[in-house]
């Protein structure tokens, strides 16, 4: 019987297709199960089908922006994970919203950074 804990499942919410296309191929390949979408509206749908445990959200996006979508998890009470992929760290702290989600990584980001603060949050998350 093997014991291995399953990787997390992860959602990318990002309207770059490029971005999401990179972080996809990354974390498969550390064999997580990842999941697409290229806006706020598709997030919000993906969130509660796909139910992942970590989200790393885009917060200049389309239609619904990375702030309404954590006002969103905020007002539903979801379990998720949210780790901000943002260009503009400035936005991040004018509107202080780091305390609504675990961490931030700026664009461009590093890949080996980025799943270290991933592992992080899983572990977090599961109570490790």
């Amino acid at each position: 019987m093997n014991n291995e804990k399953h990787k997390a499942k992860i959602l990318v919410a990002d309207d770059e297709s490029e971005i999401r296309g990179i972080l996809k191929d990354f974390f498969v390949q550390k064999k997580y199960e990842v999941d697409l979408a290229e806006s706020g509206r598709e997030a919000i749908d993906k969130l509660n089908a796909y139910k992942p445990d970590i989200l790393l959200l885009d917060m200049n996006m389309p239609d619904m922006d990375g702030e309404e979508v954590l006002k969103y998890i905020d007002e539903h009470d979801l379990n998720v994970g949210v780790i901000i992929i943002t260009a503009y760290p400035d936005y991040i702290k004018d509107k202080k919203l780091l305390g609504r989600a675990y961490d931030y990584i700026i664009k461009p980001f590093d890949l080996e950074y980025l799943n270290s603060t991933v592992i992080t949050k899983v572990t977090l998350l599961r109570g490790d």
